[in-house]
This record gives C-alpha cells, sequence and structure tokens, in this order.
C-alpha cells in the first residue's frame, strides 16, 4: 500500500528542485493507518507535545494544501460535501438530502465538469479545483468526505481541531457515518501517529533532522511570503532573465505561472476588484501604468534587488537571489513613505531579533559579503600613513536611487568635488561603480577629470576590503554606506539613501521628517536583512533566510558564467571601449 500524503509538507514553489520527502518522510501506509487503534492512551509527555503542536497548528494554519486559494467566501456557515469522483456524487445526490447553503468542493478534472454544470442548475454552489483546507474552519458546520478520499486526512485533522462535525460516507457500504472523537482522544492519537511517531522531519536547506515544531515554523515563515502574495494578479517591467527567479518569489499558491505583461493595457486586463495589484518594476514601468491603476482601485507594489543580491551584476543579467516588495513606495525614494520606514519607525525589536542580527553582521563581515559579491580577496592595499583616508563610491547616474534620492548632487564629478572641499587634505579614493565599469550604465568619468580631485582610482577591489583600511566613506546614495556601517566606518551621505536620518551617519542631504527615530546598528541590520528583503535559495529554489543565502554565496566564490551573461560581458568591455574614446 502506498504512503500516506504527510499533512506537513513544503509548498510546491515555481522552479524548486526538491520532492516532498527532502523535507518529510512518514512511514504509516494507508493500510497501516486504517489498522491502527487509535484508542491507546498516550503518556503525560507525549500529551503534553501534541498539545504544543495543536496550538502551533490552529495559530498558524499551515498543514495541507494550505497554499491554495481559499474556497468561496460565504457569510453564513454552509456544509461542505468532499467528493473526488462521478460515482461518489451520484451516490450522494441519492441518498443525503440537500440542504440550502452546500457547497461542493470537487476536483477540476474534466469528467467531472459535466456533473458539476449540472449541479449548478440545480442551484448548488461549486468549487473545483485545489483550496486551502484551513478555509473550511469560519464557513462550515459540517464536513461529508468518504474515507477513500486523497485529503481525508488533511480535511479529518483540520476538522477535529476546529471542532467541525465530520460525516464519514461510503458509496461501496451505502453508509454515512459521524466520526466520533471522544474527549479529543482520536486528534490526539491522529496528532501522535501522524506527525510524531510515524514521521521524520528535515530541514531542506542543511539536509539535517529536525522537530515537527521547527518544520511547523518553516512553513510559517512560507506560508507568510504566500499570503503577502495573495492580491498581486500580474507583474510588469520585469527583465526577461529575471521572470524565472521573480515568479518564484512573488508565487501566491497557484497553479498557473504569475503574468508578466509588458503593456499596461493587458496588466489592467488582470485587475478585477479594488486592491488587486501589480507587481512593479520601477525603472521599467509601462506608460501611464500607475495612474490606470489607481483609476481601477488597484495597487501597486514596488519590486527591486535586495542587499545581498546575488554572486554577479545585475546588469550582467545575472538573476537576483535576493528582491524586496514594498507596498508603499521603495526604500530608496525619500520623497514618500516606504515599508522600511515604517519598519524602522515602528518595530519592536525582540532580543532574539537583535540577537539574530548580530550574527548575521558577523557572518557578513568574517565572510566578505557584499551586493555583488565577486572577488573576496582582502589583499592590503599601498596607501599613505599619516593621513585621512577617504573612500569615495562612484554610482550609476541614471539610477533611480540618485535621481529620486540624490538631492542637489549632480554627478559622480561633482561628487568627488564636493568630497574634496569637505576633506581638502586627505587622500581620496575614487572607485567607479561595477555597473558603469562594465560598460552598461551611464557614470563613467575620465580619469584626467578624476585626478582632478581624487589622489587614485581603485577599480578592481571588493568594496568590503576598503572598509578596515579607510577613515571614512562619502556616498551619494551607495549600499556601500551601509555595508560600510556594518563594518564600523564612518558614513558621510551627499544623498538621502535609505540607512540616512536614522543617527548613524553624517548627513548632507535633507532627511525626510517621516524619519524619527534613532536607531542603532543592530536594529538598523535587523530590518534591513532579516524583516524587510526576500531570499531564494539557490540549491533549492525555495525561499530562504538570509543566513541560508550567506552560506551559500560562501561556497560559491565567483558567478556561474551562461552564453547570455557571457555575452553580456563582451557587450560591456564594447561600451567602456566607446566611452573611453569619446572622453
Amino acid at each position: 500500500m502506498p504512503a500516506l500524503l504527510p499533512f506537513l509538507r513544503p509548498p510546491p514553489f515555481p522552479h524548486a528542485k526538491i520532492v516532498i520527502q527532502d523535507f518529510v518522510k512518514q512511514k504509516i501506509t494507508v493500510e497501516t493507518f486504517q489498522q491502527t487503534d487509535f484508542t491507546s492512551s498516550l503518556s503525560a509527555d507525549e500529551k503534553q507535545h501534541i498539545q504544543i503542536l495543536k496550538e502551533q497548528l490552529l495559530k498558524s494554519q499551515v498543514g495541507g494544501n494550505f497554499w491554495s486559494p481559499s474556497m468561496p467566501f460565504s457569510s453564513i456557515k454552509r456544509r461542505a460535501i468532499m467528493v473526488q469522483d462521478t460515482v461518489e456524487i451520484a451516490y450522494f445526490e441519492e441518498n443525503v438530502r440537500p440542504m440550502e447553503g452546500d457547497i461542493f468542493l470537487l476536483p477540476d478534472h474534466p469528467k467531472i465538469k459535466p456533473i458539476a454544470q449540472k449541479l449548478r442548475k440545480k442551484d448548488r454552489t461549486i468549487h473545483m479545483g485545489d483550496f486551502n483546507p484551513w478555509s473550511l474552519l469560519n464557513q462550515t458546520h459540517e464536513i461529508f468526505i468518504s474515507k477513500q478520499h486523497n485529503l481525508y486526512i488533511d480535511i479529518g485533522l483540520i476538522a477535529l481541531l476546529g471542532n467541525i462535525p465530520l460525516t464519514e460516507f461510503s458509496e461501496k457500504t451505502k453508509t454515512q457515518t459521524p466520526f466520533s472523537n471522544p474527549n479529543g482522544q482520536i486528534l490526539d492519537q491522529w496528532i501522535n501517529q501522524l506527525l510524531i511517531q510515524q514521521t521524520e522531519y528535515y530541514d531542506i536547506f542543511t539536509k539535517q533532522s529536525t522537530s515537527p515544531q521547527e518544520a511547523i515554523k518553516q512553513l510559517i515563515d512560507w506560508r507568510i511570503i504566500i499570503e503577502s502574495n495573495r492580491p498581486i494578479k500580474a507583474a510588469c517591467g520585469m527583465a526577461w532573465w529575471k521572470k524565472q527567479a521573480i515568479r518564484s518569489f512573488l508565487w501566491s499558491g497557484e497553479t498557473t505561472p504569475l503574468a508578466m505583461p509588458n503593456k499596461t493595457a493587458k496588466a489592467l486586463s488582470y485587475l478585477e476588484k479594488p486592491k488587486d495589484t501589480i507587481a512593479l518594476w520601477p525603472s521599467r514601468e509601462p506608460k501611464g501604468l500607475r495612474e490606470q491603476v489607481l483609476k481601477k482601485e488597484g495597487h501597486i507594489d514596488e519590486v527591486e534587488d535586495g542587499f545581498i543580491r546575488s554572486v554577479g551584476l545585475g546588469s550582467g543579467l545575472h538573476p537576483p537571489l535576493s528582491i524586496v516588495v514594498d507596498k508603499q513606495g521603495i526604500y530608496y525614494d525619500p520623497n514618500h513613505p516606504s515599508d522600511i520606514e515604517t519598519l524602522f519607525n515602528e518595530t519592536d525589536f525582540s532580543p532574539l531579533l537583535l540577537e539574530r542580527a548580530e550574527n548575521l553582521i558577523a557572518q557578513i563581515k568574517a565572510a566578505g559579503i557584499s551586493k555583488y559579491m565577486g572577488d573576496r580577496t582582502r589583499g592590503k592595499l599601498d596607501l599613505p600613513q599619516g593621513r585621512r583616508k577617504i573612500l569615495v563610491t562612484g554610482q550609476v547616474e541614471d539610477d533611480r536611487s540618485v535621481k529620486l534620492g540624490g538631492g542637489d548632487v549632480k554627478g559622480n564629478l561633482d561628487l568627488l568635488c564636493r568630497v574634496r572641499n569637505a576633506e581638502p587634505d586627505s587622500y581620496i579614493i575614487f572607485k567607479p561603480h561595477p555597473d558603469v565599469e562594465a560598460g552598461h550604465r551611464k557614470g563613467f568619468v575620465a580619469q584626467e577629470e578624476v585626478e582632478q580631485y581624487a589622489d587614485v582610482i581603485i577599480r578592481n577591489y571588493p568594496i568590503n576590503a576598503f572598509f578596515d583600511q579607510i577613515d571614512a566613506i562619502h556616498v551619494w546614495t551607495s549600499l556601500a554606506g551601509f555595508e560600510a556601517l556594518l563594518r564600523g566606518c564612518e558614513v558621510v551621505c551627499h544623498g538621502i539613501p535609505f540607512y540616512a536620518g536614522w543617527g548613524l551617519t553624517h548627513d548632507l542631504g535633507v532627511i525626510p521628517n517621516r524619519r524619527k527615530r534613532c536607531l542603532t546598528l543592530t536594529e538598523l541590520a535587523a530590518v534591513t536583512l532579516i524583516l524587510y528583503p526576500r531570499y531564494l535559495d539557490p540549491v533549492t529554489g525555495m525561499p530562504c533566510s538570509p543566513e541560508i543565502l550567506i552560506e551559500r554565496l560562501i561556497k560559491t566564490p565567483k558567478a556561474k558564467m551562461t552564453l547570455v551573461t557571457r555575452l553580456r560581458q563582451l557587450q560591456g568591455r564594447i561600451c567602456s571601449i566607446i566611452a573611453w574614446y569619446r572622453h
């Protein structure tokens, strides 16, 4: 006999490289389950463990196909009838008196559709296809299900947890039997056998054995992401080489791939009701999209690269392993509120969260992690002694963070001029932006112009290796300022990056009065690295924690080169040569 489908199982995220057995292995079969004595007594320790799991499950509502869409909402409780073939439907229609509000939950199968149409003509409510079984809790007063149904265990556990009467029916024996659960004894035994004794759990990222409680915590993390994605009906402005990763990040439990239209009219067609959402990559916004979405009472979530992005440049067509999804604005736009500002202002930082952030900072510093990774060599530079040493980071001059948060700085050359005026006696090091150096983006400054203000230009040297050799870093809006803060470096901001205005930087730009709180470095890191972004594990293809991604990046010293990234690299070199000749 086949093994039962485990109740605690991982969601099928698109493009994931795992199977259920990587997360959970269940030893009990259908046959042994049917023969198990569920009336035996339990020890006090077993009862305590079971009670903890019951509370966890009811609070988190994970287990079964929890990622699937909820069944159609009803303001009145109704009877749910779960049948899986035409024979069971016929039996139910002939032997069970229909009640007003009955909802039939049917598999989405071609053979079922004609019968579903007939039921609709009889004013029966029908839902076909997968659904979140936890959505039964507040909408049903009774559930009918056959013992042969492939979701019998899922539905049975949830019904028992929610004290919903369960009636088993059998087309073969022509019987309908109310399920008996005296004093919750059967539920406790089910949990003990199905979730504890006969099941093994694994951390899919480390492959280490784990407990059912830890498995539930991991499912909760995935559920939070899925629920956050539920309103998203389409994604716009996604570059073709990012689409696979974006579909994994933005998956909402649907069986069809997330639509990614390029035109405003097509995108609007996916908005069916108020608050339906379009996920948008802002730099590739279709003309008129934002205004039209607002007219339809829809919403836009802005999507951008995260702060620990990948091994390799985005402009080099390396897909992101981290993104942010902001429902208010976007982190680099100081002109409007954003989710990251709200988190900075309102988060109640628990000791556990702060400890986790401290460990992350230590992990990042020890491993030399930065946004684009690359070469992590730490060879010392030959810098003069006795002078204050200043690093100035160049930026992409048409980058949205510069346009929106750059203040009155006019470009990389102007930034250098301002730094020299502020630090007339310092030794100034200029590091051009890697996307500009690669020839992909605007911001090239000729060497003779740079040398008017900088003492040296250093190109092929990892940004993270500078920080223990300099006294301060001057930035426009660069993420390098945040990375420098993590390493205890003095940071001067000429623009208004997201990490400015919280009491940790010297700010020369006009800080929005929304930034009301003074933060510690650990608090800043907790939001920036843990609470705000999302991460994707390159090994399993599943959403993961920042700790897991950092471990993977440590073991991946170089970006994987594909034909596409090689061609992009060649294109960049040609653009760099052209820019050099023009200057």
